[in-house]
């Protein structure tokens, strides 16, 4: 069964009707006051229902009614919101000295105590109220109270936290010069618990620490960074000196050659990487097989790669600021046929007793030989879609040979014995 439920929104002291209040009808539906409050809901079913009302500047209400058969008025008077003040003073519980910089907050208000400790949160509405207390070095606070008609008084008393500090400079290992602009990160486990700077005397501060193992790491421009830790177990300020190797640079240059040619290999991509795998430069080589890189450190390596050949890395280490010369031999890549796009299936390579047959090439390309001394023996050309025929074991001695197949999209590398 449904029914209606409307009436009037109006002040309880003055009887003057409210517009624009809200009403809400349980959880689905609502309306808002007319200019003359009031409001109304059709289509309600019978039963226990609750109304909520809000406005402006009163107090919110929720009354339950009864829906019956028959249209029900329910009328609802809001009480105006009164607003007062809460003052007081913040001090430190043991001593009774005052705390200057203490937070002080009430729902949306909120004010920072003076030097004497006192603070005045205005605008509060009269009733029960919750103050919210913080100060560095001191345990936050939480109060509850009752704000009159003509203000609250609520003093507060915080209890301190035993806090302690750490300080210390900043300076080249090798110079002793302080280090200005170096950057300080203090831990705790995994948390970063303070960040500071370096002065330009090489000092640095964390202030109001709370007792545990902390870790400080001491970082600055082309210096390695460090890590010490340090124990802070009393008030008695901690000292600790950070002292950083400068990182040393140095030129490496280098020529890329093949293993077994010992010829220069052009266009080969040349990396210069940090730690974690972080490319700092990369390079191309020449038509000679050169690279070159200004700015290498210790820990740093060269990685090279080409196709076909597989990929060489180097670690650099040096303490001086000499250039280094590091050459890279290529090793071609002991793949197996395989099969690309654009390759017939009938694409065979076969070797019987020294003799190659390449059955319909589809590209044109080059066969190479060469002995385990790295001495090229053989070199051929063919052109594409073609049946090649070669004896690789004419006037060659018995022995281990290294073939490899070049087309466009195509290469085999493989060992041969030759009997």
């Amino acid at each position: 069964k449904y029914s209606s439920i409307s009436g009037t929104v109006s002040d309880s002291a003055s009887g003057t009707a409210i517009t624009g209040a809200i009403v809400r009808l349980g959880n689905a539906r609502r309306d808002t006051t007319d200019t003359n409050g009031t409001y109304s809901f059709d289509s309600v079913a019978t039963g226990k229902v609750a109304i909520r009302v809000t406005a402006q500047g009163y107090t919110e209400k929720t009354d339950s009614v009864v829906v019956g058969d028959s249209a029900l008025t329910a009328d609802i008077k809001l009480v105006t919101i009164k607003y007062s003040s809460i003052s007081g003073t913040v001090s430190d519980s043991a001593t009774e000295a005052a705390i200057s910089g203490a937070v002080v907050r009430c729902g949306t208000r909120r004010d920072t105590t003076a030097e004497d400790g006192k603070y005045v949160l205005d605008s509060v509405a009269t009733g029960p109220a919750t103050i919210n207390v913080s100060a560095q070095g001191y345990a936050a606070q939480s109060i509850s109270v009752t704000v009159g008609d003509s203000g609250t008084t609520a003093d507060v008393k915080l209890v301190a936290i035993p806090l302690g500090s750490i300080t210390g400079t900043v300076a080249d290992s090798v110079t002793g010069s302080a280090i200005a602009g170096a950057i300080l990160r203090l831990s705790r486990g995994f948390s970063t618990v303070g960040i500071d700077t370096s002065a330009s005397d090489g000092t640095f501060l964390f202030d109001y620490i709370e007792f545990g193992t902390y870790t400080i790491t001491a970082s600055a421009s082309k210096y390695t960074a460090r890590s010490d830790s340090v124990v802070v177990d009393d008030t008695a300020r901690k000292t600790i000196n950070m002292e950083l190797p400068a990182i040393v640079y140095f030129a490496v240059s280098g020529k890329v050659t093949d293993s077994i040619t010992g010829e220069a290999i052009a266009g080969v991509l040349v990396a210069l990487r940090g730690g974690m795998g972080v490319t700092l430069d990369s390079v191309v080589t020449d038509t000679s097989g050169q690279y070159a890189f200004d700015s290498a450190t210790s820990g740093n390596r060269v990685k090279v790669t080409a196709a076909g050949y597989d990929t060489i890395r180097v670690s650099l280490t040096g303490t001086t600021s000499a250039a280094q010369t590091v050459d890279v031999k290529m090793v071609q890549a002991k793949s197996a046929i395989r099969t690309v796009k654009g390759i017939s299936k009938n694409q065979k390579i076969s070797i019987t007793t020294g003799r190659l047959m390449l059955n319909n090439a589809s590209s044109a390309g080059t066969v190479r030989l060469w002995n385990m001394k790295g001495e090229l023996v053989c070199l051929k050309s063919f052109p594409a879609c073609a049946t090649l025929s070669m004896n690789l074991g004419n006037r060659l001695p018995a022995g281990l040979y290294i073939l490899k197949v070049s087309q466009t999209n195509y290469v085999l590398l493989r060992k041969v014995v030759l009997r």
